[in-house]
């Protein structure tokens, strides 16, 4: 009965110890993603995207602070726009954005 109760309390313990590692991966994932390890930023975002078709895409890009519209097709990627920021956007100085 004993050595049931053992490998009982060594598995809960094996558990519990995977949980909280888990745990932890996933904070520091989160926080990595966040920027708040003091990683450098990020000097590309994928801002949107939308499906023209099953294999046609527009998407919307931000890289240094310029933001550009894409066409994506199976034949290749091309710019089609540089798009100015929003007054207010996310990562937009105040100020620098067109009127």
């Amino acid at each position: 009965m004993s050595t049931a109760l053992n490998a009982g309390q060594y598995a809960f313990g094996v558990a519990v110890a995977l949980a909280a590692l888990g745990a932890v991966l996933w904070a520091l994932r989160r926080a990595q993603r966040q920027g708040l390890l003091g990683g450098h930023a990020r000097r590309l975002q994928v801002l949107e995207t939308l499906a023209l078709g099953p294999r046609h895409r527009l998407a919307l890009v931000r890289v240094d602070g310029r933001e550009l519209v894409l066409g994506i097709t199976p034949a290749g990627v091309a710019a089609l726009d540089v798009a100015r920021p929003a007054a207010g956007a996310p990562g937009v100085p105040a100020g620098s954005a067109a009127p």
